[in-house]
């Protein structure tokens, strides 16, 4: 044999051995150094393959220069089943790191350093370019060369150094190269953080490190290296479960160095699969795209010596274990992942050392693609150092056909967003109810009118129509702010002749009670609720009883003056009258108190035209409330109709009288229509806004509008000021001649 199993350097004194072994290789990959000669004679002759694989411009193209390699040693297919797992697991990176990365995007400077030259290289082509990408951060190009190295990288976040062996070995000969004072460290990003960066921590015997030799195909390891480095937040945690720690890329100042054999490469009677087996390789399933695969597969392992796999690693730890995968390829072109197909749901299973089994259970995974003819491919695969390496001939195959789908019994649609379409049929479970329900998707029933839900078990809820309700807010905003300023009017025109004669202090009162209705249309616009349904009733019957009361009250007053019965001016006043206001005010409070607080408001369910409604519900109370208040409005009437007959030149008579025929008209039919009739909520809402708006607006027109005249447009102050004297005169007669019995004096002036 030769003296030498691998000569690593040609020298003169090994020449023999050198020519020796190069005419009996097989093949020698790359060129023969031209400075070598004169190392033999003719009739040595050897056989020169290029190999530029260092050329290529991206890490994947690199990588698969695996396939060339193997051409030479007869494991195409290993290769191509390599090359297939290396790039899913570089391109699965790039989407993972994306999605997860919260860090911002850093700035990396490949260098290098000529010790003979004394230069500074920054090495910017596209393969550094692509792989700092893929990582996610950005390429360091925009450096001068009449710049120093340290203006040039002065704000650069990470420094990769890949000079030769032996140049910028520690912080102190890089710091000397760089011309970097160690007291102005802090000055640069890089430095600070101790972001300078080199590949030569991992070397073997002959101290090649492994960015020279072992580098070259692991695209993958590259860029989980560079990843971890820049964006650390993604890996080593349960969201990505992407569990990493750097073995290559290191500090300049981290002073461990691992050494590696070229047998931890795979040592051929401990990682090399001998014997393998499917239980079903000779299957071929049939299946629909989407469809959970019925099967399950088995790959037994054993060495080439016939004894059961062993790992480098402790088997019990996740470093030592192995793993099965599964992917899918065309049938007629295997050499690739297939485009126009998928694998959905588990991917990668554990095997099982103590038995040498590697087993995938049935319906863990679908097969998802266009119709035609396909193999699934299952490898094992070591985890070895926390990344996942594809052990020599640990592979089966098993064919797979996706028929085409039924479209008339079947969907054909992309549920599982991988741009491929399932065939499936519609499935709900729990069934679709009601008659015409039927289900036509994946949890999806169609459901007959009017019903709605999962399952079609709920009633279509009745809507309002927006406008509808907005409308009403708005006329109930706008009633509420006209009575606040009539409100405001009738306090500063209250010692006016014809505002004072009719009471300013009971049209206020009154005017409240609009307030207050106007209040109940703004409630009623709102969908019903407990909150709303308590307020509600409250505006309603406190705007009643202000409103109907004070007109009750000025009729009384009519009535007495009028009677022909002898009465004194306290009867007339308004701290007697007044009694009679809170005689109908104060038993309305007390029903309200005793709904909310005992007999408590309730939402119930009703329905109208087969759609379902939410209502407030009628109560006890309430009952009684609209008992009392047809009663209250009878005595209404019964007061109108005794004070018909009072003289025209009260003017003011008839607009009470009438004001108090069209509340009770319109308070009564609403009445009788709530209890004879139910409506829907767009109904209901609509009579009692209209109606509630109706009956107060004609109260206060008829009878506020003729006090709203300006009458003072052309008084002196010294006529309004006799004016205001003269109607307190008034006042004294119309009272004084009341208690004589005397109806015929004082009518124009009188009080009422």
């Amino acid at each position: 044999m030769f003296a030498s199993d691998i000569i690593i350097e040609y020298t003169p004194d090994k020449s023999t051995d050198f020519i020796e072994q190069l005419c009996t290789a097989n093949v020698i990959f790359g060129t023969i150094d031209s400075i070598i000669t004169n190392i033999g004679d003719s009739e040595n002759t050897y056989r020169n393959v290029p190999f530029d694989a260092i050329k290529e411009e991206s890490p994947l193209a690199r990588a698969e220069w695996i396939k060339f390699i193997a051409l030479f040693y007869n494991e195409e297919k290993l290769a191509e089943d390599l090359f297939n797992l290396l790039e899913e697991d570089y391109n699965e990176l790039i989407k993972i790191a994306n999605a997860k990365r919260t860090s911002s995007v850093k700035t990396i400077a490949w260098v290098s350093y000529d010790k003979s030259q004394k230069t500074w290289t920054y090495h910017t082509n596209d393969f550094y370019k692509i792989l700092t990408q893929d990582a996610g951060s950005k390429l360091f190009t925009s450096y001068s060369k009449d710049s120093s190295f340290l203006n040039n990288v002065k704000n650069v976040d990470f420094i990769i150094d890949i000079s030769e062996s032996g140049t910028n070995s520690d912080i102190t000969d890089f710091f000397k190269n760089a011309g970097l004072d160690t007291g102005k460290c802090n000055d640069y990003n890089f430095c600070k953080n101790n972001h300078i960066m080199k590949f030569d921590k991992r070397e073997n015997k002959d101290h090649f490190n492994a960015w020279d030799e072992y580098l070259l195909p692991m695209a993958n390891v590259l860029l989980i290296e560079l990843q971890n480095l820049v964006s650390p937040e993604v890996f080593n945690n349960d969201d990505t479960n992407i569990w990493y720690h750097s073995i290559y890329l290191r500090s300049i100042n981290d002073n461990k160095f691992d050494t590696y054999t070229y047998e931890d490469c795979y040592d051929i009677n401990s990682s090399v699969i001998y014997e393998r087996f499917a239980t079903t390789e000779n299957l071929n399933i049939q299946t629909l795209s989407g469809e959970w695969i019925p099967y399950s597969f088995m790959l037994g392992i054993k060495t080439y010596n016939g004894t059961n796999f062993k790992s480098k690693n402790d088997e019990s730890t996740a470093d030592g274990a192995l793993f099965i995968t599964v992917i899918i390829v065309d049938r007629n072109n295997t050499g690739i992942i297939s485009e126009t197909s998928t694998i959905y749901g588990k991917k990668r299973w554990r095997c099982n050392l103590s038995n040498s089994t590697c087993s995938i259970p049935a319906n863990e995974f679908q097969v998802i693609g266009h119709d035609g003819d396909y193999t699934l491919n299952f490898t094992i695969i070591e985890n070895e150092n926390w990344q996942f390496d594809t052990l020599i001939n640990a592979y089966a195959s098993v064919n797979i056909t996706i028929n085409k789908c039924n479209t008339t019994e079947y969907k054909y649609k992309d549920i599982t967003n991988t741009l491929l379409e399932s065939c499936y049929k519609p499935d709900c479970p729990g069934g679709c109810a009601h008659l015409g329900s039927y289900c036509e998707d994946l949890n999806k029933c169609k459901c007959a009118d009017n019903w709605t839900g999962p399952n079609c078990n709920d009633k279509v809820k009745f809507v309002v129509p927006k406008w509808l309700q907005y409308m009403f807010f708005i006329i109930g905003i706008t009633s509420a702010v006209l009575c606040c300023i009539l409100i405001l009017m009738l306090y500063l025109r209250r010692n006016l002749q014809h505002v004072r004669s009719s009471s300013p202090l009971f049209l206020m009162i009154m005017t409240v009670g609009a307030v207050c209705n106007s209040g109940t249309i703004i409630l009623e616009s709102i969908d019903d609720s407990i909150p709303i349904c308590i307020l509600r009733e409250w505006c309603k019957y406190i705007g009643f009883s202000l409103m109907v009361g004070a007109l009750i009250v000025k009729t009384i007053r009519i009535s007495l003056i009028f009677s022909g019965k002898k009465i004194g001016g306290s009867q007339l006043a308004d701290k007697r009258l007044i009694v009679y206001l809170f005689g109908i005010l104060i038993p309305f409070i007390i029903l309200l108190i005793i709904w909310t607080t005992v007999d408590k408001a309730k939402i119930i369910t009703d329905e109208r035209s087969d759609k379902e409604f939410q209502k407030c519900d009628s109560h006890t109370t309430s009952i009684i409330g609209d008992v009392f208040l047809f009663a209250i409005l009878f005595w209404a009437v019964h007061a109108a109709y005794t004070a018909r007959n009072a003289p025209s030149a009260f003017n003011e008579t008839k607009a009470i009288v009438l004001s108090t025929y069209v509340y009770f008209i319109i308070e009564v039919l609403v009445i009788v229509l709530q209890n004879l009739g139910s409506f829907d909520p767009t109904v209901s809402m609509t009579i009692n806004c209209l109606a509630t708006l109706v009956s107060t607006w004609c109260c206060l027109l008829f009878i506020l509008k003729p006090k709203m005249k300006n009458v003072t447009s052309q008084m002196t102050p010294s006529q309004y000021s006799s004016t205001s004297h003269s109607q307190s005169e008034a006042y004294n007669s119309t009272v004084g001649t009341a208690s004589m019995g005397t109806t015929s004096i004082g009518v124009k002036s009188g009080r009422l």
